[in-house]
């Protein structure tokens, strides 16, 4: 039988494996990385919208009596476009300014409705273009309980 005498070095069967298994390593690494940056960027929407339900609650508690947020309900105005659903466009304009009438032709968009009781029961619904439920916040304005 013919035996090699020289066996330094390595053959080009380890040195497949071992760019196999490196390639294997590499993309599993940039698959999670991607994954990551994905999950980055939808946990930051939805944070986005958060922050701006969060916004609109804070400025119909705070800063409209009663009788303004009744007044909104009266301008059958519930829907806000796309390009309003910002914290930013909040502070600078009146929600009347960024409220309409017509619901917007695509996702996503939001919706107020004022439900007259007392207190009144107030729903704000965002409809996202994101993999989640819609985001819901409910509250109340108005008085609890009579004296």
């Amino acid at each position: 039988m013919l035996e090699l005498k020289n066996k330094k070095g390595y053959s080009i069967i380890e040195v497949v494996f071992s760019i196999a298994i490196f390639i294997i390593f590499s993309t599993t690494v940039l698959l999670i990385s991607f994954n990551s940056l994905k999950l980055k960027a939808h946990n930051k929407e939805i944070e986005r919208y958060i922050d701006f339900a969060e916004g609109i609650e804070n400025i119909l508690i705070y800063n409209y009596s009663y009788d303004d947020v009744i007044d909104i309900k009266n301008l059958n105005k519930c829907y806000i476009k796309n390009e309003d659903i910002n914290i930013e466009i909040l502070k600078l304009n009146n929600l009347e300014d960024i409220l309409m009438r017509n619901k917007p032709d695509e996702k996503p968009y939001a919706v107020l409705s004022i439900e007259e009781s007392k207190p009144l029961n107030i729903t704000l619904s965002i409809h996202t273009k994101i993999d989640v439920d819609d985001i819901v916040l409910q509250f109340y304005k108005g008085k609890y309980y009579e004296y």
